[in-house]
């Protein structure tokens, strides 16, 4: 981690307070892979649906 980057967290974390920092980088880092996650759940949803007709 660089020092421009342990300023920036400590500067929203002053700002906006601790968990909604957290919660917030807890987003953007897992979204996308709450994105992937989605698209999986329903591609077996269809192949489910398919296999039970």
């Amino acid at each position: 981690m660089m020092i421009e980057d342990a300023t920036v967290w400590v500067s929203l974390v002053s700002d906006f307070g601790y968990p909604f920092v957290v919660s917030m980088f807890l987003l953007f880092r897992f979204g996308k892979k709450l994105n992937a996650l989605t698209l999986e759940v329903e591609n077996l949803k269809k192949t489910g649906h398919k296999k039970r007709s």
